[in-house]
C-alpha cells in the first residue's frame, strides 16, 4: 500500500490457495525520528485464504489500520493470522504495528493460529498490535491464539461475538512473553467472549498480562484460567460488572510451561514458582472482584511443579536477557472482593484454596451457593477471608439454597449476613468478635431462611440480629435448634 489508504468495496472477492497476503504501508517514524502515517485500508468484501500466512503489518516501519464493515467476510483454512506480529526471526528493522478492527456485520474465521503483537523476537524494537471488537464475529477454530507475544497488545470489545476453541489445549495467552518488555490488556464492556480451551493471563519471562471486565460483558474461560504462569510472569483480573464464568480444564502437558501434572485448572493464581531451570522465581495472579458475578468451581494457586508455598528465595523482579525489561512481582495469590460483587459455582463444588489471600474490600462480597442453573452447592473457604485496611461495611453475605462452609476462623470487620441457605462453621469461633467486628445477622425475609449452622463447635459472637432488628432466622448445632 503506498503513501495513501485503499479501499475494498464489497464486489471484492479474493482467493488465494498457496501464498500469504500482506497488508503492509506506512512508516511508525520517519527519518528524524517523528511519527509517521498510518495507512489505512477500509475492507467490506470477501477473503477465502488457503494455509498460508495473512498479515497486517508484518514488516519493519509498518503501521497498518484494517477495518472491516458490515459484509466483510474473512475465510481462512490453516495458515497464520498476524496483526502486529512477524514469524520472521530475521527482520531485525524498526518497529511496526497493526490495528484490525471489526465493525457490525464482519466475520473472520480461522483455522490458523492467530498472533496480535510479536510471535518472535525482533532485535531492534517491540511490534505492537491493536484489536478493536465493536461487533460481528471472530472465530478461531482448532488452533491457539495470542494476544500480546513478545510485544505490546491492547484489545478492546464493545460487541460482537470472539469464539476461540482448542479443547483440551492451550488455546488463549494474552501477555505471554515479555522477553521484549511488552505487555497486554484486554478490555471488554460488552459483547460475549467465549474460550474452549485454557487461557492464561500473564505466561512466561516476566510476561505481563491485564483483563478488565465491565459493563454487560459476558466473558466465559471454559476450561480454566491461569493468572501468572510461570518464571516472574504477572496476571491480573479486574472485573467490575458483567458475568465471568469459569469451567473446570485439564492440566495441559507443556514443558515449557512446566505444565506438567494431573490437575485439574479453574481459577489458578500464581500457578508456578520456578523458571525453566527449576530455579525459584516469584509469579504474581491477582483477582480483582467489585462488580457483576464470578462463577467457578475453585480458585487454588501453585498447582504447577516447584511451587514452595509463601515466599522463597527468589529474586523480585526479572530482567530479561537484553536487560531491556524489569519489573517487580508480589509472589503471591490474591483475590480481592468488595462492592458487594457476586461469587458462585459454576457447575459443581465451589473450594478456595488455602494458599489464595482472600480481602474484604468495602461493600464487602456475597456468594450464592447456587451454581449457574440454581442447583444447591457447597461453597468451602478453606481461607480466613480478611479485609483490607480501611474498609467499610467489609462483610460477607451468604444466599443462594446451599451451604457455605467456612474452616478457618475469619477476620474481617463487617457483618456476617446470611438472607438465605446455611453458613457452617467448621472451628470454634470461626466469626470475629470483639470491638471493631461486626454482627451475625440472620435476615431472610419473611421465610426466615437465612441459617447459621454452628456444626458441633463453640462459637462467640458480637451479637445476632436482623437488618432492623429481629431475628428473621435460624441458629443450629449440627442441624438441631
Amino acid at each position: 500500500i503506498g503513501t495513501g489508504g485503499f479501499t475494498f468495496d464489497s464486489s471484492t472477492q479474493l482467493t488465494v490457495t498457496t501464498g500469504n497476503i500482506y497488508f503492509e504501508g506506512g512508516q511508525v517514524t520517519d527519518n528524524n525520528g517523528n511519527a509517521g502515517t498510518a495507512r489505512n485500508i477500509t475492507f467490506a468484501g470477501n477473503i477465502t485464504a488457503g494455509a498460508n500466512k495473512i498479515a497486517i503489518g508484518e514488516a519493519s516501519n509498518d503501521n497498518v489500520v484494517f477495518t472491516m464493515n458490515n459484509g466483510a467476510v474473512i475465510n481462512q483454512t490453516g495458515g497464520s493470522f498476524f496483526v502486529g506480529s512477524t514469524g520472521d526471526t530475521t527482520n531485525t528493522g524498526g518497529s511496526f504495528s497493526g490495528t484490525l478492527t471489526m465493525n457490525s456485520g464482519s466475520s473472520l474465521t480461522t483455522t490458523g493460529y492467530v498472533v496480535m503483537g510479536g510471535e518472535s523476537n525482533v532485535s531492534n524494537a517491540i511490534p505492537s498490535a491493536t484489536f478493536n471488537m465493536n461487533g460481528g464475529t471472530f472465530a478461531v477454530n482448532g488452533n491457539y491464539t495470542i494476544l500480546g507475544g513478545v510485544g505490546n497488545f491492547t484489545g478492546t470489545q464493545t460487541g460482537g461475538t470472539i469464539l476461540l476453541s482448542r479443547p483440551g489445549n492451550m488455546a488463549l495467552f494474552i501477555g505471554q512473553d515479555a522477553s521484549l518488555g511488552g505487555s497486554a490488556t484486554w478490555n471488554q464492556s460488552a459483547g460475549t467472549f467465549v474460550v474452549n480451551g485454557n487461557t492464561v493471563v500473564g505466561g512466561r519471562n516476566g510476561g505481563v498480562g491485564t483483563v478488565n471486565i465491565s459493563g454487560t460483558a459476558n466473558a466465559q474461560f471454559l476450561q480454566g484460567l491461569i493468572l501468572g504462569l510461570q518464571d516472574y510472569a504477572q496476571g491480573t483480573f479486574n472485573q467490575t460488572g458483567g458475568t465471568v464464568s469459569i469451567g473446570t480444564g485439564s492440566n495441559i502437558a507443556d514443558t515449557n510451561y512446566l505444565i506438567t501434572g494431573a490437575n485439574t485448572i479453574d481459577l489458578v493464581l500464581a500457578y508456578n514458582q520456578t523458571n525453566a531451570n527449576g530455579n525459584p522465581s516469584i509469579t504474581k495472579g491477582t483477582y480483582n472482584l467489585s462488580g457483576g458475578t464470578l462463577q467457578v468451581n475453585g480458585i487454588t494457586t501453585g498447582q504447577g511443579n516447584g511451587y514452595v508455598g509463601g515466599s522463597n528465595a527468589a529474586p523480585s523482579t526479572y530482567t530479561s536477557g537484553s536487560g531491556a525489561f524489569t519489573t517487580t512481582s508480589g509472589g503471591t495469590a490474591n483475590f480481592n472482593w468488595s462492592g458487594g460483587a457476586t461469587l458462585r459455582p459454576f457447575d459443581n463444588e465451589l473450594t478456595i484454596g488455602n494458599a489464595v489471600t482472600v480481602t474484604l474490600g468495602t461493600g464487602g462480597g456475597t456468594v450464592n451457593t447456587n451454581d449457574k442453573d440454581g442447583i444447591a452447592r457447597q461453597v468451602t473457604f478453606d481461607v480466613p477471608i480478611g479485609s483490607s485496611s480501611g474498609a467499610t461495611s467489609a462483610g460477607l453475605t451468604v444466599a443462594g439454597s446451599g451451604v457455605a462452609l467456612l474452616t478457618q476462623a475469619v477476620t474481617y470487620t463487617g457483618d456476617t449476613s446470611v438472607t438465605s441457605g446455611t453458613l457452617k462453621a467448621g472451628v470454634a469461633n470461626v466469626l470475629p468478635s470483639g470491638t471493631g467486628y461486626g454482627n451475625l445477622v440472620l435476615d431472610g425475609g419473611s421465610s426466615a431462611a437465612g441459617r447459621f449452622d454452628m456444626n458441633g463447635f463453640a462459637q462467640a459472637v458480637n451479637g445476632v440480629n436482623g437488618v432492623t432488628g429481629a431475628v428473621l432466622g435460624t441458629i443450629t448445632n449440627n442441624g438441631a435448634s
